[in-house]
């Protein structure tokens, strides 16, 4: 965050990754991008104890 990599983040709830990143996209009112590579599973599990970042996209391919 020191390095304005991460624009903000969220911890996870047991209602998963979709209402987070739903809640965070409402709130910043920027939208939001997912990686097909996620399986419905996934992105409805329990996330308790996860952080979801929101990066830029320079910033994604700068960590790549």
């Amino acid at each position: 965050m020191k390095e304005d990599y991460i624009a903000s983040a969220y911890a996870l709830d047991s209602n998963g990754l979709v209402a987070a990143i739903s809640k965070m996209a409402f709130g910043n009112q920027l939208g939001v991008k997912v990686s097909t590579e996620l399986q419905p599973k996934e992105l409805f599990a329990n996330g308790l104890g996860n952080i979801v970042a929101e990066v830029s996209e320079e910033a994604l391919a700068y960590m790549e």
